[in-house]
């Protein structure tokens, strides 16, 4: 048995046999007004179309369209041809209709804003701020974004013929000064498919509070078009952040170096044995012995300092740990990486993909947590550290002078190695949430045979 809608893109056909459950949600934030029906089959009901999506208007009562679904399918069951629509009321047209079968989610949260078809990307779209509090309801702050997920699990990155769907939470959590990520990993698969149009799309974090600070927004703003709740075109804003164009290498997970001086998960200590890791070497392009690759980092949100109550003035932030402390790590800030031959930054984690030589690719899963850093570059005169940041007078420190901070110092205290006389690298650990996450002490100490920062 089928019935018929009448949609924006014609007539369109219903199967009405089958069904499991229907049920209808409304979007928030910046989907207000929409809101979709979702029809559920039965498994293994020689149904091969998957669950059907059909976005509808929002009503305030949600038991309203469903109520209007059965009492359609009971008179397409006694022989009507009146369309769905004419139980919904006068006018009323459908949206889109979409079937789809939901393999998987992606595990990070994409969040997205309506806009104009003909609105430019540069410098509008890009130029959008995600602001969880941007408006308050009563005593609850309202996101002027909508978070949403994807049937692609291998890729936070809006991609072309992505599945699009409204996330199960929405908004953006923050809490013991740590930010945390709404879980959008087992939604369930009656969730509203995102309606045609065109929307900015934040791959990142949004702005929000932290202990009564905004911390702004990072990441990448996609201009992503939308059609059947299915991506037909995206396109990438230009890419800032707070820092970038850093050289550096990451070494592969598996792999037999054919030269053992380059057979070390420390890159200070590859190089000091003879591996050929210099920046001469990085300026090729290419993957060193079969294990080395060389990358490019963009680091977005470093801590700004704290207030010390027992100094009486600003501290720079780092790592809790001794040896953070010691080597100047700011745990916290967020990596995005790309490979020598990549035009694009990706965030640092694990299913995302780097080009790693001219005809050749890698998943970030496939490479070692740890991130070596060249001391030397533009953003430091100082060759014993990979950046610094002049506060000014914004955190003065102890003494009510400007304060000035130093970021990852070079390993400089490596043992039963020849040091070269300038130190080389500042080797870190990555997390699954794309942030620093502590110095590298294995495999930087244990695999040195011991000691510690000096």
């Amino acid at each position: 048995m089928q019935g018929f809608l009448n949609t924006t893109a014609g007539v369109r056909p219903i199967l009405l046999d089958g069904i499991e459950s229907v049920t209808y949600t409304t979007a928030t934030g910046g989907l207000r007004g929409t809101g979709t029906l979702a029809i559920k089959y039965i498994p293994n009901a020689g149904i091969t179309s998957g669950n059907v999506f059909v976005n509808i208007p929002a009503y305030d009562d949600n038991n309203y369209p469903i109520e209007a679904f059965w009492n359609w399918v009971a008179s397409v069951a006694a022989g009507s041809q009146k369309p769905y629509n004419s139980f919904l009321g006068t006018g009323v047209v459908c949206g889109a209709v979409v079937g789809a079968v939901v393999q998987s989610y992606s595990s990070t949260d994409g969040y997205v804003i309506k806009v104009a078809d003909d609105l430019p990307l540069d410098p509008d779209i890009c130029a959008m701020i995600f602001d969880t509090n941007a408006t308050v309801q009563g005593v609850i702050d309202v996101p002027n974004y909508t978070n949403v997920m994807t049937n692609n699990s291998s890729s936070t990155t809006p991609t072309f013929a992505d599945h699009v769907y409204v996330g199960t939470q929405q908004g953006f959590t923050v809490g013991h000064a740590e930010v945390a990520v709404d879980n959008q990993t087992l939604p369930s698969n009656n969730n509203a498919v995102l309606t045609d149009g065109t929307y900015a799309w934040l791959e990142g974090v949004p702005q929000h509070e932290e202990l009564g600070t905004t911390i702004p927004q990072s990441g990448t703003i996609h201009r992503v078009s939308m059609k059947n709740g299915i991506i037909i075109g995206v396109e990438t804003c230009p890419q800032t952040f707070q820092f970038m164009g850093l050289k550096g290498w990451i070494r592969k997970n598996s792999g037999e170096p054919q030269n053992l001086d380059c057979d070390h998960q420390c890159a200070q200590i590859a190089l000091n044995a003879g591996c050929s890791l210099t920046e001469a070497d990085w300026n090729l392009g290419l993957i060193v012995d079969e294990v080395w690759v060389p990358i490019e980092v963009a680091f977005d949100g470093i801590p700004v300092p704290f207030f010390d109550l027992n100094e009486g003035g600003y501290s720079c932030t780092f790592g809790s740990a001794a040896n953070e402390q010691t080597m100047y790590i700011p745990n916290g800030t967020s990596i995005w990486i790309k490979g020598f031959h990549d035009t694009a930054y990706v965030p640092a984690t694990s299913g995302e993909t780097i080009t790693t030589e001219p005809n050749a690719t890698a998943q970030l899963g496939t490479l070692m947590d740890y991130i070596a850093l060249f001391t030397v570059n533009s953003y430091d005169t100082n060759p014993n550290h990979v950046l610094s940041i002049d506060y000014g007078m914004t955190y003065p420190d102890p003494e009510n002078a400007p304060l000035s901070c130093a970021y990852f110092k070079a390993d400089s205290f490596l043992l039963g190695t020849t040091l070269p006389t300038d130190f080389t690298f500042s080797q870190f650990n990555r997390n699954w949430a794309a942030e620093v996450s502590g110095y590298a002490d294995f495999p930087c100490i244990t695999l040195a045979g011991g000691g510690g920062p000096s």
